[in-house]
């Protein structure tokens, strides 16, 4: 009888509060376990989780209700909620979830991390000076030094794959030398600091710290949603306090201490600069104690930025892997290739003479189906005419934009020509993997730029392949394990160079 009243009193206390619509209807969703709530619901899904509320969708509607444990959730699929979630009322809906984990990896507060805090004025501030950085304009002095940095990595690391080429095929891990090139490029181009060659240890310890550390950024963990099981998390997260320490060693000592000998020497400012810069602005005098820079918080804010190396590594191995498994579509990409570059070295400005290329990564964003990180309404609000509570967390499906056959045409299938239109790469609008709005993803174009880079390097020079069974690696995330990742490498003759 006991048991019974707990579990009936837990029942009532769990079960979300009716969110009326206009005259009063609730948001229609299922009903609630006692403690779990419908976490039950997202059990069987073990590639894409987020097919779960696509299924949900089919009974509920393109907007319910779900309780997730202890968390109270909205999950919205209709382009116009998009809309009114991430633009209309972009203002109303930039919170983050306080998923307690974050605050472990980011010193003890989430506020400290770019992706993961609540759009406040401290937000604001480093949105704005890190703008110019990360969002380079096509053919501006920034997007110059970019296309000057990834050209100097991919001399280094196309040189360190031939020289493993050279008796023939060779069984390679890309990942890792991909991720240390990436790393390199972060580096070179934010900190204007020397790159590491791939055998300096340091570096390439590192390197594996922050995979290791995406890795558990991009897992969805129980305590998520159920905090009180956080307790139970104390190892991993111990491990996760001891990478973020030995990442900041790494970015103080060999890039913040490199920088500093050298500033001043040049014209140009990094992004360093600008960050030291206002560190010491705000020092001395400070106009608003809220979106004050101090030091720990500028480094974080770098170290989430420089950790942008390992998102470009894990989607440029995805997408390294639909094309390696598939030797038409490689034979294909090569030709596009070879027929543009005419041998000569890639350059950014190409990039949009490359259709089948940027239609090849479109796909492969697709098909991987990288959750959106989900909004929080700050406060009582309204989507499509349903009344929202403060603190709702919002889910915005991209499960349903990226797979739904109203949208694409045998979604399953992999077919990056679905991008091509009239020879041309064309992105529709309902294909947002980056989100928009204010909290749109602080680096989608880098990613889109060194994955560009990357693909053109690789497949303009040598044959790559790898085993079928790699294709079946889960979805619904970006990162990759914690492993090495072996392609079969060949060098091909050189295409046929531009006259001078």
């Amino acid at each position: 009888m006991f048991v019974l009243i707990v579990l009936l009193t837990s029942y009532l206390c769990l079960r979300p509060r009716p969110q009326d619509k206009g005259v009063g209807n609730p948001v229609p969703g299922p009903v609630p376990w006692p403690i779990i709530g419908s976490l039950h619901l997202m059990a069987n899904f073990t590639k894409y989780p987020f097919e779960a509320f696509t299924n949900l969708q089919k009974i509920y509607g393109s907007i319910f209700q779900m309780r997730l444990g202890s968390m109270d959730t909205v999950i919205i699929h209709s382009e116009e909620d998009k809309k009114e979630v991430l633009v209309t009322k972009g203002d109303h809906f930039d919170g983050r979830p306080d998923f307690k984990r974050f605050d472990v990896m980011f010193g003890g507060d989430r506020r400290n991390s770019l992706a993961f805090c609540d759009f406040d004025k401290l937000q604001v501030a480093r949105r704005k000076m890190m703008r110019g950085h990360t969002f380079p304009s096509a053919g501006g002095e920034m997007w110059s030094k970019l296309d000057k940095t990834c050209k100097k990595e991919m001399t280094h690391l196309m040189a360190a794959i031939s020289d493993r080429c050279k008796g023939g095929e060779v069984v390679l891990d890309l990942k890792a030398l991909v991720v240390k090139a990436s790393s390199n490029i972060f580096n070179s181009y934010f900190c204007s600091v020397a790159r590491h060659s791939y055998e300096d240890q340091t570096h390439n310890k590192y390197c594996e710290m922050f995979d290791k550390v995406f890795w558990e950024v991009n897992n969805g963990r129980a305590c998520d949603f159920l905090p009180w099981l956080m307790p139970a998390m104390w190892k991993p997260m111990g491990e996760i306090k001891e990478l973020t320490e030995g990442i900041r060693k790494f970015v103080v000592t060999e890039l913040i201490e490199e920088r500093e000998q050298n500033r001043g020497k040049e014209d140009e400012k990094n992004m360093v600069d600008c960050l030291l810069d206002q560190v010491e602005k705000d020092k001395d005098n400070s106009e608003d104690d809220e979106c004050t820079i101090t030091e720990d918080i500028a480094l974080y804010a770098l170290e989430d930025i420089l950790g942008g190396h390992c998102a470009v590594a894990n989607f440029a191995l995805r997408a390294f892997i639909n094309i390696a498994a598939r030797p038409a579509l490689q034979g294909a990409l090569r030709q596009e290739l070879n027929e543009t570059l005419l041998g000569a070295e890639f350059s950014l400005a190409e990039k949009s003479n490359l259709p089948l290329m940027q239609a090849t990564f479109a796909e492969t964003i697709r098909t991987t189906c990288t959750p959106i990180v989900p909004h929080v309404a700050n406060r009582d609000t309204t989507i499509g005419g349903y009344k929202v509570a403060a603190n709702t967390v919002v889910f915005i499906n991209n499960h349903y934009s990226n797979f739904h056959t109203d949208f694409w045409k045998e979604p399953e299938t992999y077919n990056p020509h679905r991008f091509i239109t009239e020879g041309r790469f064309v992105k529709p609008s309902h294909f947002q993997p980056f989100s928009v709005g204010r909290r749109s993803c602080m680096g989608y174009k880098m990613i889109d730029n060194l994955i560009a880079t990357l693909l053109a390097n690789i497949f303009s020079k040598f044959e790559v392949q790898c085993s079928e069974s790699m294709l079946s690696m889960p979805g619904g995330m970006l990162a990759l394990e914690t492993k090495p990742f072996y392609f079969t490498v060949k060098r091909l003759e050189n295409p046929a160079r531009r006259n001078a």
